[in-house]
């Protein structure tokens, strides 16, 4: 182990460049053009953010280039100059780039060698930004080494089996194997190791909602709404956009509602930007390592909302999911549990791309009611729109919440389950001709709702307008 006075003398020479390897990120791209069916090996190997930005907090060319090209391959459209120009909506200097990857004629054989080579110079960037910052820390003498160790240790876990290829499990191995038992973060609707969103109209209240859940979970309520915490378990919460005293005044009055218990130290923690040097956000490599430092194993990762931590334009959007969903799915194999925000768009459904739905396990949507008012205060409806598993009943259907204070302030969420929404749509489905199975598979009722209400249904006790 080197000395202390050997490790205080070390620096980054000013200098020196950081490690990238230029002509083999070109020949990685220039093989697909030539031979489409090397995207395949390339792709095991690196991903768009392995390949070299100056500043590190965007994509380079070479990395949005590799972008479109799963794009185009995952559309199944040929990986030419054409169709490549029009999905990099290029401009000439980049067309006329993209043109030139072919010359020299990299050999396709080699796509393997070309794509480790852009993956060893990545991993080396990587370990120097994150030893320079657990360094810096470790100076500081502010950060208990415990958790310095914690950390470094994910790091390597995290960057080091990413790409390690395909090792296919034969059917008899994968029945034989002794799994961990799934456990949930909010039992039947939120497993460890998954990712979720919340959307909803602007001022519908997702933010206190999530507060509400973020401190039932990091305190182990026992239950939140109509769902059970089985565990207390740490929650980072990083916030885009809220101003700070207005963050203050919510949690402090979720906290007096639950008779002034605090969590335990460490356990709900926040990134808010009026507290930041830097504004948190997700979709450059350096934002994600910003918040990837303050994970510590296992936590439920906040994140409010995309609008406010993806900062760019509509044009980029696609684009961008694509980034931000490989880093969620590499969080989610590091043992996390991912829940996002989101905004609504003008049709009423989540805003932006539905491809951000595809690897999602809960969909959750707040509305307002029919009968909203102004002087209702908080008060939405809360819809399920997927959910994978077979949660079913109670937990997973449809209730109004609203949060009202009382003349000393103190604030009380009360919950009403929505039967008469539930009555109505399984009448529609019942007079569509609708079969009893993929009535339960819709609504998430069991077998026996479904059941009895279909009696009622053909006896005309069940009507449209049905009372409650």
């Amino acid at each position: 182990m080197p000395s202390a006075s050997t490790i205080r003398s070390r620096s980054f020479p000013a200098d020196k460049p950081l490690p990238q390897n230029p002509e083999a990120e070109r020949s990685v791209l220039g093989a697909i053009l030539l031979d489409n069916k090397t995207l395949k090996d390339a792709a095991e190997i690196v991903n768009s953010g392995d390949f070299f930005h100056p500043t590190g907090s965007d994509l380079s060319a070479n990395g949005r280039i590799f972008l479109a090209m799963l794009r185009l391959e995952k559309e199944k459209k040929p990986i030419e100059l054409v169709t490549l120009v029009d999905q990099l909506q290029a401009d000439g200097e980049l067309a006329a780039y993209v043109a030139s990857l072919g010359d020299g004629v990299p050999r396709i054989s080699n796509v393997k060698n070309y794509a480790k080579m852009v993956r060893d110079k990545s991993l080396l960037r990587a370990v120097i930004f994150k030893t320079d910052d657990l360094q810096r820390r470790a100076w500081d003498g502010g950060t208990p080494i415990e958790d310095l160790f914690n950390e470094f240790e994910l790091f390597s876990k995290s960057a080091t089996t990413a790409r390690s290829g395909h090792k296919p499990v034969d059917l008899p191995e994968l029945c034989s194997m002794s799994l961990p038992a799934r456990t949930m973060v909010l039992d039947p609707i939120l497993p460890v190791k998954s990712i979720a969103m919340l959307y909803s109209w602007r001022g519908s209240g997702k933010t206190f909602f999530l507060l509400e859940l973020t401190y039932s979970i990091a305190c182990g309520a026992g239950n939140v709404f109509c769902w059970d915490i089985p565990e207390a378990r740490p929650v980072l919460y990083v916030d885009g956009e809220m101003d700070s005293t207005e963050l203050q005044e919510r949690v402090r009055q979720i906290v007096v509602a639950h008779d002034s218990k605090f969590p335990e130290p460490g356990v709900m923690r926040f990134i808010t930007p009026d507290l930041e040097e830097r504004t948190p956000e997700i979709i450059t490599p350096d934002g994600r390592r910003r918040i990837e430092d303050q994970l510590h194993g296992g936590e439920l990762l906040i994140l409010d909302n995309l609008s406010s931590l993806i900062p760019s334009g509509e044009e980029r959007e696609t684009e961008d999911w694509a980034i931000v969903q490989e880093w969620l799915l590499k969080l989610r194999r590091c043992g996390y549990t991912t829940l996002f925000a989101h905004h609504a768009g003008k049709g009423g459904g989540q805003r932006g791309t539905s491809n951000r739905e595809d690897v999602l396990n809960l969909v959750i949507n707040l509305r307002r009611p029919a009968d909203y008012t102004p002087e209702d205060g908080l008060r939405a409806e809360v819809h399920f729109e997927k959910i994978r598993g077979r949660a079913r009943g109670e937990a997973v259907q449809p209730f109004e919440i609203r949060l009202e204070a009382d003349e000393d302030g103190k604030i009380a969420w009360t919950r009403k389950p929505l039967k008469e929404l539930i009555r109505r749509q399984v009448f529609e489905m019942f007079t569509a001709g609708d079969k009893d199975r993929e009535i339960s598979d819709i609504l998430h009722l069991t077998r026996f709702q479904v059941y009895r209400l279909r009696k009622k249904f053909e006896a005309g006790q069940l009507t449209e307008s049905s009372p409650d």
